[in-house]
């Protein structure tokens, strides 16, 4: 959706909501619907190089690619995430732990919706 994509834009790139205050608005709109965490991760995907120059080596590099991940719902879509990942391998840095943590959430929950 436009509004997901606009609040995303405003927290992570307006400067208005503090570096330790991100996490918040993220996981609430990646955790709150199947529709939130698929805006989530297909707005990291289209903006991930500028993602990465704002982030990467901080303390929220991890939670961002974490939390951005965490909230599909299905096995293809873990695969589709780790095939982004593993195609940007070097960019992964300190996000690492976070990413496989994501994925094993995501791919726990798709096992436990199709029982």
């Amino acid at each position: 959706e436009k509004r997901h994509s606009e609040m995303l834009r405003y927290t992570l790139f307006s400067g208005k909501v503090r570096l330790q205050d991100v996490a918040f608005p993220l996981g609430a709109l990646s955790q709150t619907t199947d529709r939130g965490g698929r805006d989530c991760w297909e707005y990291l995907r289209a903006n991930f190089n500028e993602l990465r120059g704002r982030y990467e080596g901080g303390p929220m590099w991890g939670p961002i690619v974490g939390l951005c991940c965490r909230g599909l719902r299905t096995a293809m879509e873990a695969d589709e995430v780790q095939e982004f990942f593993n195609a940007r391998d070097e960019a992964v840095g300190s996000a690492r732990r976070r990413l496989a943590q994501a994925l094993e959430a995501v791919r726990t929950r798709a096992a436990r919706l199709e029982r």
